[in-house]
């Protein structure tokens, strides 16, 4: 059977947004016949820390097609998370099929070869990579909202609006502390 890499930030391992793109691969024809080699996986974390970024790119030059999935945020921001960049590109340089997943579209296929040009001129054709620094801030900032979410959802609701404040000005010095969001001062 054939195989399909599965690339997407290491922050997105374990969400909502993993199991949405994971159970549209199973619903899609077209990509539900491929076997998914997914990273999110104890073994691949073995793997990586034996053999680095080589490791993924092993991965990626094993499997007949790549499907990758960052979400909004990082594309917000103009640019691909780095790490999902490189297995893409890499698929893309092996002449490997490769679909960018999306909630509005879903899977489209990005690695058309343009003939004229001799290169797959449309894949990633409005962003960039993210350093890789880049993507290790937008990861930082995302665990920080994602704690921020968690912490939220255990506040108890509270009828004070002293304790209320309390509450959100503790929040935003946790978002503050990493130096990404900053907020105006209340009165």
């Amino acid at each position: 059977m054939s195989k399909i890499y599965f690339a997407h930030p290491v922050w997105t391992y374990g969400t909502y947004f993993e199991e949405q793109v994971l159970e549209a691969l199973a619903q899609d024809l077209r990509l539900s016949q491929y076997e998914l080699v997914n990273p999110n996986g104890p073994e691949h974390q073995e793997g990586y820390k034996a053999k680095g970024w080589k490791y993924f790119e092993d991965l990626v030059d094993s499997c007949d097609a790549v499907v990758y999935a960052v979400g909004d945020l990082p594309v917000w921001l103009g640019g691909i998370p780095a790490g999902v960049w490189g297995e893409a590109a890499r698929a893309q340089t092996l002449g490997k099929p490769c679909w960018e997943y999306t909630d509005d579209v879903g899977f489209c296929l990005m690695s058309e070869k343009d003939e004229s040009q001799g290169q797959y001129s449309t894949f990633f054709h409005d962003t960039r990579p993210l350093s890789v620094n880049e993507t290790r801030e937008l990861r930082n900032i995302v665990l920080a909202l994602q704690d921020a979410q968690a912490a939220l959802k255990a506040t108890p609701v509270t009828a004070d609006l002293d304790q209320w404040q309390e509450n959100l000005k503790q929040r935003e010095k946790a978002l503050e502390s990493i130096g990404k969001v900053n907020f105006p001062s209340r009165r």
